[in-house]
């Protein structure tokens, strides 16, 4: 790394990870014969269904079952019946997961000439908690007041940003946990809300926020997924600068939106204007040529792309700029005949049915075509020709 550069770690820590250890070592001491992955993802899931159900058995209130965290206990239950299995053989099975508590990892990393920066995700750093705390209790040191933040939020990963000890001596602003305006314009946001008569909240759930905050938070919906900066509000609202840079602020340090130094733009399918972009060719081919991918199809910002199945991906790359969408469509309806595949829909009652209709066949196609091509779109994954 050059004296200037910076390095990301993501790594899980602890308070959060202390119960999930519990949950990693039930797993990995009952797969422990197994020498497969299969195997020992069968054997550790089904240890974990027996142990939910014998905890969910015990009478309420007694002290054995008060003897289990509940949030342990939901967690249990999500690897046994929620989680992809890739992610659990890289949270829970890896040979090595070694959680630390943040002050640990920050002195490991003074250890090798290295200091820490800020947070990736922002939360950590801005959003501390601390402010609940007694005013005799409160820390002044910025190490401490993350530490505290994360036993207060029981925080079980992080996204540190590093630099050189050398290169930190020169940006003590970015050390103080200084953020000026200047540092907003050079960013791009994106992100959606759901506004309510009494709250705007985020798609997150996790947040909510005073109805004043409506104007902006309809400016993120109506762009959704474009990226908007601090000009474009700026040059809208020119008489709410203060409001502006605020919500932003508190957007980010929420995680209610996300940010990029780049500019995002959700082009339509166009033949002869668009195309999906070549350097993602060979990364969409991998998922053309598995029924069971290793790893989730993602946009440039990590973000997942949704449900996509090989055959989703061998017609995502038809969008190619030269055939146009008739020219898909057409090629989803061969498709069907070979017997391959079959549309289904759900009716009123719940149930499943396969789609026999040859006109509902037609508009399926059409609308299954038209799907992926918005989710395409909302990926990021077409560019200008």
């Amino acid at each position: 790394m050059t004296d200037n550069g910076i390095m990301y770690v993501s790594y899980n820590t602890y308070p959060g990870w202390k119960y999930k250890d519990i949950i990693r070592d039930l797993m990995v001491y009952s797969s422990k014969n197994e020498t497969s992955d299969i195997a020992r993802l069968e054997k550790s899931k089904h240890m974990l269904k027996s142990y939910v159900e014998y905890i969910n058995a015990l009478p309420d209130g007694s002290m054995r079952k008060n003897g289990f965290s509940s949030v342990m206990l939901e967690n249990a239950k999500n690897i046994a019946d929620s989680y992809e299995n890739f992610y659990i053989l890289h949270e829970y099975l890896e040979t090595f997961n070694d959680p630390c508590y943040f002050y640990e990892f920050v002195e490991r990393a003074k250890n090798q000439d290295l200091e820490y920066l800020i947070d990736a995700s922002m939360t950590p750093t801005y959003i501390t908690c601390i402010d609940d705390l007694p005013q005799n209790s409160r820390p002044n040191e910025r190490i401490q007041k993350e530490q505290y933040g994360d036993f207060l939020s029981n925080r079980a990963f992080r996204s540190s940003v590093l630099t050189t000890s050398k290169n930190a001596s020169s940006i003590t602003e970015a050390l103080n946990g200084t953020f000026k305006k200047t540092d907003i314009d050079k960013l791009y946001f994106f992100g959606k809300f759901d506004i309510t008569d009494n709250y705007i909240e985020d798609r997150n759930k996790a947040v909510k926020y005073q109805t004043t905050y409506e104007w902006i938070a309809q400016e993120f919906n109506s762009n959704y997924p474009n990226s908007l900066n601090s000009a474009y509000f700026l040059e809208k609202y020119p008489q709410k600068e203060n409001e502006i840079y605020e919500a932003l602020m508190k957007f980010i340090c929420y995680g209610s939106i996300n940010f990029t130094n780049i500019e995002l733009k959700a082009l339509a399918y166009k033949p002869n204007e668009t195309r999906i972009k070549q350097n993602y060719e060979n990364y969409i081919k991998y998922f053309s040529k598995e029924s069971d991918p290793v790893i989730a199809m993602a946009t440039a910002l990590n973000l997942l792309v949704g449900e996509m199945t090989a055959q989703d991906a061998r017609f995502a790359l038809m969008f190619d700029g030269k055939n146009s969408i008739d020219d898909i469509v057409l090629a989803v309806k061969k498709f069907l005949k070979t017997g391959k595949q079959r549309f289904t829909r759900t009716k009123s009652d719940g149930t499943t049915v396969v789609v026999t209709d040859q006109a509902e066949i037609e508009a399926t196609c059409t609308d299954y075509v038209l799907g992926l091509e918005q989710k395409l779109r909302n990926a990021y994954y077409f560019e200008a020709i």
